[in-house]
């Protein structure tokens, strides 16, 4: 599984066309997809192959629509299970007249532990995009969400994933091509109430970033039409 030789190019093109200011960040990222195809994101349509104009117009839409700003899901559409009333009112002694509210609760809790995931790429991005880091919104390569290229001081691709929580890593593989790694960083404890800032894997970037400008970035977020 190979990306054409002309693949920057149409990228470039496509790109061009949906959204210019883009297309520089776009570029990089198909560059990468290059060295490593098997990051790439699977297609199953089949008159969009890898590397073709049809692939390269959908990866450039998914990763425009990852950069949308986004907002908690008020609304759940998951069917709560009946047995969690059971255990919630029989172990927990929650009155029944609570079970709905409590679930409820429950489900707002889950939408904002998911939105505040999203919109931590969104503000780290701020920071790291201005010291050559690329993100890679939309899951445009597999298990990574920043980029940056080598250059005269880094001899190999950086590859960089952000969980939200210690406890949310997942099972995909840290290894890609040429023993190339992925750093994994998290922004707060699962088991204690401190955050993870001062561990941020680039140096030149966490300087700007901490969990008070972080709250600030989401409460103007939250603002924004």
């Amino acid at each position: 599984m190979e990306f054409p030789e002309d693949s920057v190019s149409l990228a470039s093109d496509v790109m061009d066309k949906i959204r210019p200011d883009l297309t520089k960040k776009f570029v990089t990222v198909v560059k990468y997809l290059m060295f490593d195809p098997q990051s790439a994101p699977n297609t199953t349509k089949k008159n969009s192959p890898l590397g073709s104009h049809k692939y390269f117009e959908s990866l450039a839409n998914t990763y425009c629509k990852g950069q949308e700003n986004v907002r908690p899901n008020k609304e759940s559409c998951t069917i709560p299970d009946e047995l969690v009333s059971i255990v919630l009112h029989n172990y927990f002694e929650i009155p029944e007249s609570r079970l709905e509210d409590v679930k409820k609760e429950h489900q707002l809790s889950m939408a904002v532990e998911i939105f505040i995931g999203k919109i931590l790429e969104h503000y780290v991005s701020h920071k790291l995009e201005q010291n050559g880091w690329v993100w890679a919104s939309g899951s445009v390569i597999k298990s990574v969400d920043f980029i940056k290229e080598p250059d005269l001081t880094i001899k190999e691709w950086r590859l960089l994933q952000l969980k939200n929580r210690s406890n949310s890593e997942n099972s995909s593989s840290s290894k890609v091509r040429q023993g190339t790694t992925i750093e994994k960083w998290f922004r707060s404890h699962s088991t204690k109430n401190e955050t993870n800032w001062a561990s941020f894997p680039d140096e030149s970037s966490k300087g700007g970033l901490s969990e008070e400008d972080f709250r600030i970035y989401v409460l103007r977020s939250l603002k924004r039409e």
